[in-house]
């Protein structure tokens, strides 16, 4: 019984070596490619626009300034955009830090809570609107999204070349 508990621990210590080992590679890992950054209340910074929520010539990141820091979670922060203040806390690993250069014209104002669709609906330069449809046949009943929302097929509804009747023209 007494070489068996040596023999198991040999195999802790030598087990708790390795995993001391592998923290410090980890550590080492980590903190050279990464830097933490935090932000304090004014600094200029930049989020990401989810795909679902632009255009595809819509900017990806919309500009904005720290409003506030969360008291309980101090790596979370209200950001104030040039529409409002988004309705949510953004963590820092979505937030990109901008030179104090770029200039941004964000009312001191008491401001409505937004969500971050609604500001990128906002910054948008596009006027096409997001909804398509696949459909094989015509597209003349209600089963058509496009018909649906009382809109024109587009040119990325359908195959080249199908022409389902209520397709949109591309001279306005």
């Amino acid at each position: 019984m007494d070489q068996d508990q040596q023999q198991r621990d040999e195999l802790h210590e030598e087990a708790r070596k390795n995993q001391v080992h592998a923290n410090k590679r980890a550590v080492k890992g980590y903190s050279k490619h990464h830097t933490i950054k935090t932000f304090s209340k004014g600094d200029h910074i930049s989020i990401a626009v989810p795909p679902q929520d632009r255009g595809p010539t819509d900017p990806k990141r919309i500009f904005g300034k720290i409003a506030s820091v969360d008291e309980n979670k101090p790596d979370h922060y209200e950001i104030a955009t040039p529409y409002g203040i988004l309705d949510r806390l953004f963590p820092v690993k979505e937030l990109l830090p901008l030179p104090i250069s770029i200039p941004l014209e964000i009312p001191t104002r008491r401001m409505k809570k937004i969500t971050l669709a609604y500001a990128a609906c906002q910054e948008s330069t596009s006027t096409s609107t997001p909804i398509t449809c696949s459909c094989k046949k015509g597209c003349k009943t209600a089963r058509c999204q496009c018909k649906k929302e009382k809109q024109k097929c587009s040119i990325a509804c359908h195959d080249e070349g199908v022409d389902c009747g209520n397709l949109a023209s591309l001279v306005n």
